[in-house]
């Protein structure tokens, strides 16, 4: 299937526990593909059986083996990248701002977002320490200087054969 925005997730999550073979594919990718081979035309019907053949030319392209608290901390760090980006966005109309009662508008704004960035930070960490086992590859990388939670997580999310 191709990723759709995380739309596509409550059909992975299903499949997850069956015995199936799934490829989450970038539909970009794909197109590009369809368009190599001449396939110009785009319906359901003709998606499907380009998606078929892209997958039989590459057969390991977006093969998804995430392990099942991989999706939660890749939750966890989606809403860590809105916070964070919302922080500064704050921190940059600040720049701008001069009237006074709108910085301090701004300000506690920024307060406000930076807890609960400090509080998700906190999340992740124990999303991490709650894992049923830790492998030794994220006991590794925690043990490591300026190895903190959300990299840990970001790694432990994006690496599948680490986070088994």
């Amino acid at each position: 299937m191709e990723a759709s925005g995380g739309y596509e997730q409550e059909v992975l999550d299903g499949l997850a526990d069956g015995d199936w073979r799934i490829h989450l594919l970038n539909p970009r990718r794909v197109r590009r593909f369809a368009e190599a081979a001449g396939v110009l035309a785009k319906t359901d019907p003709i998606d499907a059986r380009v998606i078929a053949l892209f997958t039989r030319h590459f057969p390991e392209a977006g093969v998804v083996r995430r392990p099942p608290g991989a999706r939660r901390l890749a939750e966890f760090l989606r809403v860590r990248a809105m916070l964070r980006k919302a922080v500064d966005d704050a921190r940059n109309q600040l720049e701008h701002l001069r009237e006074p009662a709108l910085r301090e508008l701004v300000l506690a704004h920024r307060a406000g977002l930076e807890g609960r960035l400090k509080a998700l930070d906190a999340d992740i960490a124990a999303a991490i320490e709650g894992r049923r086992r830790m492998p030794p590859q994220g006991l590794l990388m925690r043990s490591m200087c300026g190895v903190g939670p959300v990299l840990a997580a970001s790694v432990l999310a994006v690496l599948p054969e680490l986070g088994s």
